[in-house]
């Protein structure tokens, strides 16, 4: 099997490890650098799993009628995304995950991935806080 092994430092400092196989899979080890909200997006093939290694994360989706801040996790903690989810994740300066990307993935014309933007997301969930997300509740962890 070929695995593709990428390693990218963002503009944020944040690092972004990426093993990634044939069919799509790929594993994903995150380590922010000063922290904040990443880009809100969406999969149409393609499942996500995050576990929290370090420090915690923040959660927000898009859900069909509204919006909804799912909340914040603990280290240990894991969150899937189903296919046509619209999510981002918040993440405090250090913070670590780990991500794992499943499924089978419908490619867009122009990259080449099952990666595509939400905008709206984005501009609703990037000016939430790290203490709205604390404050936002129990957060609904659900099984794969």
């Amino acid at each position: 099997v070929k695995v593709e092994v990428t390693v990218k430092v963002m503009e944020n400092g944040e690092t972004r490890c990426r093993l990634k196989v044939p069919d799509g899979t790929s594993f994903h080890y995150t380590k922010a650098g000063e922290g904040g909200w990443q880009e809100g997006h969406f999969h149409k093939g393609l499942r996500e799993t995050y576990i929290i290694l370090e420090g915690c994360m923040g959660i927000a989706m898009q859900l069909p009628i509204s919006f909804r801040v799912a909340g914040m996790l603990g280290v240990g903690g894991m969150f899937t995304f189903k296919e046509g989810e619209h999510h981002n994740i918040w993440l405090p300066a250090g913070g670590v995950i780990a991500t794992v990307a499943y499924g089978s993935p419908v490619l867009d014309t122009g990259g080449g991935r099952d990666w595509y933007y939400a905008d709206q997301l984005d501009e609703w969930s990037k000016v939430l806080t790290r203490e709205d997300l604390n404050n936002a509740g129990p957060i609904c962890v659900r099984g794969l």
